[in-house]
């Protein structure tokens, strides 16, 4: 097999994992929106298993669904607010970042529509071939440390905390603070799914860990490049 229809092979088997994490089956090689397959509230993992619809997998990567439509709306948002050239340029960042991590999303989240790729990941084989692999993830450590360097890029320029701040601000300011309240909630539900037992990369909660707090990060950048003043809680 040559390397070309290799790489087409397992670019099924992902793309078929993605349509699993979405719920939007693959049919014959076009998205069809409604199968009626789901109806009963039941739905297909990526390698044929059947599992209730809240199940804790599918919470786990449903989760993470919800954060990257989050994610969309604070980046629409972010996109649409270019109110000087200097300010355009510093928005244009974060929409490049935030679509990036949107991709990166859509990786971990077919992941974890497929046991059998979350193992293959902890054996370090490749998800979708099972065959050993040297190649990096399309989702790996360099990952989270670009991620860590991005926040310490960022921070460089904020005004360091000095108490806790409400969530808020301006709105593209709040709809990063959401994404990253959901962010957590993935979080939560990815260290559930490997505490009862069920295959779960490290690789996931560690980089859905490191995202919350970007977008913490970012949530302050955004406000402080509308001119918005932070609001610190104040205990009673």
């Amino acid at each position: 097999m040559n390397f070309r229809v290799a790489f087409i092979k397992k670019r099924r088997r992902a793309n078929r994992a993605f349509a699993c994490y979405t719920d939007t089956p693959n049919v014959k090689g076009c998205m069809k929106i409604y199968t009626r397959k789901g109806d009963s509230g039941q739905t297909s993992l990526y390698g044929g298993d059947t599992v209730a619809k809240n199940s804790e997998r599918v919470r786990a990567y449903g989760s993470i669904d919800e954060l990257n439509s989050t994610l969309g709306l604070a980046i629409a948002s972010c996109s649409a607010k270019h109110s000087s050239a200097k300010h355009s340029s510093s928005k244009h960042a974060i929409v490049d970042w935030g679509t990036q991590v949107q991709a990166d999303l859509f990786v971990l989240g077919s992941w974890l529509s497929s046991p059998k790729a979350c193992q293959n990941i902890a054996e370090t084989k490749d998800p979708w071939t099972s065959k050993a692999s040297l190649d990096p993830l399309p989702v790996n450590k360099e990952s989270i440390s670009a991620m860590e360097s991005q926040i310490d890029s960022w921070e460089k320029n904020l005004q360091p905390l000095q108490n806790f701040i409400l969530p808020g601000g301006s709105v593209t300011g709040a709809q990063f603070h959401l994404a990253r309240t959901v962010c957590r909630r993935a979080e939560r539900e990815c260290v559930h799914l490997k505490e009862i037992g069920e295959q779960m990369p490290a690789l996931v909660s560690q980089y859905l860990n490191r995202l919350s707090d970007a977008l913490f990060v970012c949530a302050r950048v955004v406000n402080s490049i509308e001119k918005i003043e932070e609001t610190p809680w104040k205990g009673k």
